[in-house]
């Protein structure tokens, strides 16, 4: 890797712990990944639900870059922020271990998997 290659994947990484410590998500992520996310709640009646990474993976190669985030795992901590902020407006729930995360459970604090659903 080059110099350029390292500060730009650390600016990405930087960017998408930014992205987890609080539901407020920058504009562009929120534009970028909301439009994904509405249309797969649109698509599953509860109580169906969805992974997160299907939003990453319904990204373009112009999303991605929008996002700055090189493929579709990099834009997971991005996909889990928008999802929390959704979460905390009242259009969507974040379940894991099948029960419903609450209000007071914050992106930063999840470790492992999730899944998302229509309210």
């Amino acid at each position: 890797m080059n110099g350029e290659i390292v500060l730009q994947t650390f600016a990405n990484s930087l960017k998408a712990k930014s992205a987890m410590n609080t539901t407020s998500v920058d504009s562009q992520a929120k534009a970028t990944i909301t439009p994904h996310l509405q249309t797969l709640l649109a698509s599953r009646h509860p109580p169906k639900t969805f992974c997160p990474s299907e939003v990453a993976r319904a990204l373009s190669p112009a999303d991605l870059h929008a996002l700055g985030c090189k493929d579709w795992r990099a834009a997971m901590p991005l996909v889990r922020a928008v999802a929390w902020a959704m979460r905390d407006g009242g259009d969507l729930e974040v379940i894991q271990k099948g029960e419903v995360l609450g209000p007071d459970v914050g992106v930063e604090e999840v470790k492992g998997p999730v899944r998302i659903r229509r309210r």
